[in-house]
């Protein structure tokens, strides 16, 4: 999942000097660059949870682990997509433009819904966990 919140990192970081370059003052943008921001913060947080469970890869597999690392892949994958589609709207059409470089981000992290399993089969295997089950579904 670091490479999905890296690139969370690139497009927060190169919306936000974008932006500083153009020079928006319009309410709607500066709303979206703040929530592009708290999205961020909240990937953030979810990868330095993901790297806490991993323990300096020391970590015994478990359920517990494993129900952590699938929280947080989920985290990642949905509040990053939201932080870079609050990216866009915030830059506009320019987001687009291939020379900036943020469109092909985007789509790079759309690939985190599949990888390393759909999104989908992650949540039944948390909701398995949930219930006193294994992940796999077995009582």
């Amino acid at each position: 999942m670091s490479p999905y919140a890296g690139i969370v990192e690139a497009i927060a970081n190169k919306t936000i000097a974008l932006f500083s370059k153009k020079g928006s003052n319009e309410s709607h943008a500066l709303s979206n660059l703040g929530d592009m921001h708290n999205q961020y913060q909240i990937v953030k947080l979810a990868h330095q949870k993901l790297v806490d469970n991993a323990n300096n890869l020391m970590l015994k597999p478990s359920s517990d682990s494993a129900a952590v690392a699938l929280q947080a892949k989920a985290i990642i994958t949905q509040h990053g997509r939201m932080s870079a589609q609050a990216a866009m709207e915030a830059l506009g059409g320019s987001s687009y433009f291939y020379n900036v470089g943020i469109e092909r981000l985007y789509r790079d992290l759309l690939a985190g819904e599949f990888h390393p399993m759909h999104s989908s089969k992650q949540r039944e295997m948390l909701g398995n966990y949930l219930t006193g089950k294994t992940l796999a579904g077995v009582n």
